[in-house]
């Protein structure tokens, strides 16, 4: 799921957290896109093995090679 940090109602964060106490996403991966440098994110985020950070402005390659 490629979720970009700042959303309208909540932060990505939030949703990949809300995503996470939910049985059905269990094996979800995530792509949290933003365009705060990544020191601006809390280690247990940026530690996650489940989440990938991509920083703005990135290239379609750059996405693609994210994505595997």
């Amino acid at each position: 799921l490629v979720i970009d940090y700042a959303l309208e109602d909540g932060t990505g964060v939030d949703l990949i957290n809300w995503c996470k106490g939910h049985v059905v996403f269990k094996d979800l991966r995530f792509i949290l896109i933003s365009g705060y440098d990544k020191s601006y994110f809390a280690p247990s985020v940026m530690n996650d093995p489940t989440v990938t950070f991509l920083q703005k402005p990135f290239t379609i390659a750059q996405l693609k090679n994210t994505l595997g």
